[in-house]
């Protein structure tokens, strides 16, 4: 069975929880939508009752005014026929309202219009008739509203139940299907680690066995589905030629040969895996996946880091001066802020004859700098370090010298540590002759490199 790629197995439990998740908000958007059908209704019921109520008291009040228009007894007329004038305008809008209307059986509807159109005042207002209109008709509108209002109360019993029921089925599912979501995202990623551990343990062992003294490098077993799988084979790969570049004779010229080929390696294809992982991860979302994309970054940033420092490509295109004020210039940014922000590094570097120089030459020259300059923020605690290059008739010299705590004049004869040995090592093979001596400042070591150079152009000599 062919086994399935990284980003299936890093995708299938969020695509999972997103459908489920998914499923559970249209079933609760769904159930929202009955409760708010059953709410509108219960408001309709209110309205329509209130309104029939309000029309039953203008009705009332109609009556009354009426009566009194009859017999006036002293009482003011026009204030009389204002008062009615009010109520007929409650009264029209009340038994008028649609919703209302549209409630009414058809012979109550029919009759409820005629009755607000004889009621309605006008220039030729009869008392008397509206008396008969209203004594006729305010009964049947009282029965209609007490048979209204019990159906409001049945709505109301039958929207608290419903309701009630509807929450039960919502609770119950949401429930059910958070918990699905819970066991279902623990096996797959309990599955999805398994998976990644064992693939990646498979790496550590080989790394391992490399570390170890072993370079029986195991054949690949299965074939290349994912990134993953294309990591592994670049390790392989990378690996194979570590083991056979160390066992040549040159181990510096070999080293820096294999330096080359292993930063080209990773550019072109360890970054390349890692872009299509971190890309692929991006289109998934969610917290945890983005910090898994950070960490990529992070991680991404290293590597291209150790590509330069494994193999400075611009010291073949621009150069020996540039690539090395490159280098002075990425120690200041990356000094802001550390521990050592506050030393400060200074390069004067002059213009000089690149075709003098051999490729070898410019990449031990820039080695030495590099290491000079390491073991000044290191171990000098100075605070000030300046980087010199020049070139005369006779050669070439470089310096690097900081105004830290220096070295004991006793022990210069024995550099202690790899780098300082190294740094010798790589001047000899250049024909360089360096020393290490006090400085300018009044404490503090100056390294300086004296390089003899032909006067034409250098020829790289053949093995």
């Amino acid at each position: 069975m062919r086994p399935l790629p990284i980003r299936t197995h890093i995708s299938i439990a969020p695509v999972t929880v997103v459908v489920l998740l998914f499923g559970l908000v249209a079933y609760t958007l769904h159930q929202v939508g009955v409760i708010r059908e059953e709410n509108e209704n219960i408001r309709q019921w209110a309205r329509i009752t209130d309104r029939l109520y309000v029309a039953i008291a203008a009705g009332n009040r109609m009556s009354v005014l009426a009566h009194k228009l009859l017999s006036p007894e002293g009482a003011d007329v026009d204030d009389l026929h204002f008062d009615y004038l009010e109520q007929s305008r409650i009264f029209s809008d009340s038994i008028l309202y649609p919703q209302c209307v549209n409630k009414m059986s058809e012979a109550t509807r029919e009759q409820m219009i005629n009755t607000e159109a004889a009621v309605r005042y006008t220039d030729n207002f009869d008392p008397a008739k509206v008396v008969r209109v209203l004594d006729a008709s305010l009964p049947q509108l009282e029965n209609v509203y007490k048979a209204w209002r019990s159906r409001k109360r049945a709505a109301y019993t039958d929207y608290y139940d419903n309701l009630q029921v509807i929450i039960n089925q919502l609770t119950y599912v949401s429930l059910s299907v958070l918990l699905l979501c819970i066991i279902l995202t623990i096996a797959m990623t309990v599955h999805t680690r398994r998976t990644l551990k064992r693939r990646i343990g498979k790496l550590y062992n080989v790394a391992q066995a490399l570390c170890e003294g072993n370079v029986n490098l195991p054949k690949e077993s299965r074939p290349h589905v994912d990134e993953l799988d294309n990591l592994a084979g670049c390790f392989t790969n990378m690996a194979r030629k570590l083991v056979h570049t160390v066992s040549v004779s040159k181990v510096l010229e070999g080293a820096e040969a294999e330096r080359r080929r292993i930063a080209m390696d990773m550019h072109d294809q360890l970054l390349a895996d890692l872009t299509a992982i971190k890309r692929t991860l991006a289109d998934r979302g969610g917290e945890a996946t983005q910090e898994v994309v950070a960490e990529l970054d992070h991680v991404m940033g290293n590597i291209r880091n150790l590509i330069d420092d494994l193999h400075p490509q611009s010291i073949e295109l621009l150069g020996l001066r540039a690539t090395l004020e490159g280098h002075v210039n990425k120690l200041k940014k990356s000094l802001e802020g550390s521990a050592a922000g506050g030393t400060a590094i200074y390069a004067s570097l002059s213009s000089i004859r690149e075709d003098r120089l051999t490729p070898s030459q410019k990449i031990n020259l820039y080695r030495i700098a590099v290491e000079a300059i390491n073991n000044a923020l290191k171990h000098a605690r100075a605070s000030r370090i300046e980087v010199t290059l020049s070139e005369d008739a006779e050669g070439l010299t470089l310096r690097v010298e900081d105004n830290g705590r220096g070295f004991d004049p006793v022990n210069l004869g024995e550099p202690a540590g790899y780098g300082l040995a190294n740094m010798r090592e790589r001047a000899a093979l250049l024909g360089a002759e360096i020393r290490w001596h006090d400085s300018r400042f009044s404490s503090g070591t100056a390294v300086t490199l004296t390089l003899p150079l032909e006067r034409g152009p250098a020829k790289e000599p053949t093995p």
